[in-house]
């Protein structure tokens, strides 16, 4: 604890003696325990022109998560650090939750008075989160066969014996035009995809592989995203 509270006054006297203005991303996370955490960082550049990244805190939260909950926690955290008043603006998920919130944070003349643009330009949505939503929609759309998929990973990692037939296999590069014969039923055949589901896969492979090397670009701590954006969902939108 004597560790946590002397880094903990470092961070605060170079936020407080901090010239230009913050940033901040919120999320919430949820333990194996089914308990919900709000972590909350700072974004800024220092006086040597470095892009910087501070984890403020790491947060239970109590349940319910909803807008309110999240808001007085906020507002909370924000006079803990005394940034109130180096506000620029906050990232945030894509949810009505998160939405509401930020409306409720607007109506706080704590901190709304120093915000050095229009109000509607305080609240970005996290552009991650959202390219997710999109690949989870698509997802359902294959999930018949992504669980046949499943399915047979499973069947082969379930035995020594099949594992290491199908490294045997997948060496070879054994390519079959017709299906196979089974001299015994299998009850693990009707999970097998068909040739066409194995084409399928390979494009929704294809079309996923873009979207993970948006998202890793646009996850970066360490460079600015905002100016990526545009870019890469032009790159998503002639794919």
């Amino acid at each position: 604890m004597k560790l946590y509270a002397k880094e903990k006054e470092k961070v605060y006297s170079s936020l407080e003696s901090l010239y230009g203005r913050v940033s901040l991303t919120s999320d919430m996370w949820t333990s194996i325990g089914n308990n919900g955490y709000m972590c909350l960082t700072c974004h800024y550049i220092d006086d040597d022109w470095n892009l910087r990244k501070k984890i403020l805190n790491f947060e239970y939260v109590e349940a319910p998560h909803g807008h309110r909950e999240l808001t007085k926690l906020l507002l909370d955290k924000l006079l803990e650090w005394n940034i109130h008043k180096k506000l620029f603006l906050i990232v945030l998920d894509n949810s009505s939750a998160n939405n509401k919130a930020v409306k409720m944070l607007l109506n706080d003349p704590n901190f709304t008075h120093f915000l050095p643009l229009d109000e509607s330009w305080f609240h970005l949505r996290c552009s991650a989160h959202i390219l997710n939503l999109i690949v989870q929609d698509c997802l359902k759309e294959v999930e018949e066969v992504i669980f046949k998929v499943r399915k047979s990973v499973k069947y082969v990692k379930s035995s020594q014996q099949r594992k290491e037939n199908f490294k045997k296999v997948a060496r070879f590069e054994v390519g079959l035009k017709k299906s196979l014969i089974l001299d015994l039923y299998d009850p693990s055949y009707p999970y097998v995809p068909s040739v066409n589901e194995w084409k399928n896969i390979k494009l929704v492979i294809e079309c996923l592989s873009i979207f993970y090397e948006v998202t890793e670009r646009l996850l970066g701590t360490k460079y600015p995203t905002s100016n990526l954006f545009f870019g890469d969902i032009c790159i998503i939108y002639i794919f």
